[in-house]
C-alpha cells in the first residue's frame, strides 16, 4: 500500500481525514509511515484550531469582566463561559479559563497564529511558545508584528529554537514591557518544595535574577567536575544535585569534605555500592550502620561566574539592546549593565563588526 504522491499537498479536513482513515499502517513503508505521522500531526493541529474556534463561540455573547483578570482566582474574563467549558468537557475551572484565554488571545490579537494551526502548518507546542512571548507584550500591535517576524520560519523551527528567537525579538521590540515583567517577577521568587509521586523530593527556586541562577549553575558545574577529575564515579548531574544539596544542608563540600552520599536508607541498587545504607536488623559480624566514604574533591572556594556577550551601546546606555549570558540566553540591558558594573576586574574579550555584520578585529 502507498499513500498518496500529493499527501503533503492535501489542506487538514475532511479530505484529508478519509484518507488517513482508510491507511494500513502495517502495510506502509518506512518512508511512508513518516509521512502520515506527519500528516496526521497537521490533521490534529487543525482540530485543535477547530477547538479553540469552538471555545470563542462559546464566549461571544458573555459580557467579558475586565476587572476578573486582575484576581488572582479568575484565569479568564469570560465567567460563565468559563464556567460552561468546565461543566460541558468536565475541566477545571482553571484549565477553562486557560484554554479561552489563549482562543481570545489566538483570535483577537493572533489571527496570523491561528491561521498557521488550522492550516495545519504550526503544532500547539510552537503555538503556546508564540502566545507565551507575544503575551509578554503590553502593545497587541508590537506583538502582531513580532509574530510576523517568524512565523513563515516557525514550521522549520523546534520550539527551542523558536524559543530563543522569540526571546531575542521581545528583549528588542519592547524593553521597556520585558524589564516590566522582569522586576513583577522578581518580586515573586522563592523557594518551593514538594515530594514526588515516586518517593523522591523537588526543590525549586523560582524567580531568581538571571545572572545569579547562571552564576550558581557554574559553581555546581565546576564542583562537579572537580570531583569527576578526582574520580568519582556520579554523573555530572548527580554531582551538581548532591553538591547543592551539601551547600544547602551543611555538610560534605560545606564543611571542607568531598562531594557527599545524600541517598540513605535504601539498598544497594542499580551499580553503586556507595548508596549509604541503614539496616535495622544486621547480620552477625555487621554493624548496624555501613556508610561507605565518597571521593572527589572540592575546587578553590571562589564565587560562580558568568559569560556575557553584549553591544557596546548597551554598556554605554545608548541602547536597550539585550545582552546575552552565554549559555543561558538573552537578558534585558538593565541586567546585562548590571552585570557589567560587577565584572570590572574580570578579563575582557571584544568583537569589532563592520556595516555588514562581518568581524573585523578581536581581542
Amino acid at each position: 500500500m502507498e499513500l498518496p504522491e500529493d499527501l503533503e499537498l492535501m489542506a487538514p479536513g475532511p479530505e484529508l481525514c478519509a484518507v488517513l482513515a482508510s491507511v494500513s499502517r502495517d502495510a506502509l513503508s518506512d518512508r511512508d509511515r513518516v509521512r502520515l505521522l506527519r500528516a496526521r500531526n497537521r490533521l490534529v493541529a487543525h482540530m485543535q484550531g477547530e477547538l479553540f474556534a469552538d471555545l470563542y463561540a462559546v464566549s461571544l455573547e458573555d459580557e467579558p469582566d475586565e476587572q476578573a483578570m486582575t484576581r488572582f482566582d479568575a484565569p479568564s474574563r469570560y465567567p460563565w463561559a468559563q464556567s460552561e467549558v468546565a461543566f460541558a468537557l468536565t475541566w477545571t475551572e482553571t484549565a477553562a479559563g486557560a484554554r479561552l484565554e489563549q482562543a481570545r488571545q489566538l483570535s483577537e490579537e493572533l489571527p496570523q497564529v491561528f491561521d498557521a494551526l488550522r492550516d495545519g502548518r504550526i503544532d500547539m507546542p510552537k503555538v503556546l511558545v508564540i502566545c507565551e512571548l507575544a503575551g509578554w507584550l503590553d502593545d497587541h500591535q508590537a506583538a502582531g508584528r513580532l509574530v510576523d517576524a517568524v512565523i513563515d520560519r516557525a514550521p522549520e523551527l523546534t520550539t527551542g529554537q523558536l524559543r530563543a528567537k522569540l526571546r531575542q525579538l521581545v528583549l528588542a521590540v519592547d524593553p521597556q514591557a520585558v524589564r516590566r515583567r522582569c522586576a513583577r517577577a522578581l518580586k515573586t521568587r522563592r523557594v518551593e518544595s514538594f515530594p514526588n509521586h515516586d518517593g523522591t523530593g523537588e526543590l525549586w527556586g523560582r524567580s531568581l535574577p538571571p545572572q545569579d541562577a547562571a552564576a550558581a549553575w557554574e559553581r555546581l558545574t565546576a564542583i562537579a567536575r572537580s570531583a569527576k577529575a578526582a574520580g568519582d564515579d556520579r554523573t555530572m548531574d548527580q554531582l551538581r544535585a548532591d553538591a547543592l544539596l551539601d551547600l544547602l544542608v551543611g555538610e560534605g563540600i560545606a564543611t571542607g569534605g568531598p562531594v557527599g552520599r545524600h541517598i540513605a536508607g535504601l539498598p544497594e541498587a542499580d551499580g553503586h555500592p556507595d548508596i549509604a545504607v541503614d539496616d535495622p536488623k544486621p547480620s552477625a559480624g555487621q554493624s548496624g550502620h555501613a556508610t561507605a566514604v565518597a571521593t572527589g574533591a572540592m575546587p578553590a572556594p571562589r564565587r560562580g561566574t558568568v559569560e556575557l556577550l553584549l553591544p557596546l551601546s548597551t554598556a554605554t546606555g545608548q541602547s536597550d539592546l539585550p545582552g546575552e549570558l552565554v549559555g543561558w540566553g538573552p537578558v534585558i540591558a538593565d541586567i546585562a549593565r548590571h552585570i557589567l558594573a560587577e565584572q570590572r576586574d574580570a578579563q575582557w574579550r571584544f568583537s569589532a563588526y563592520n556595516r555588514l555584520g562581518e568581524l573585523e578585529h578581536h581581542g
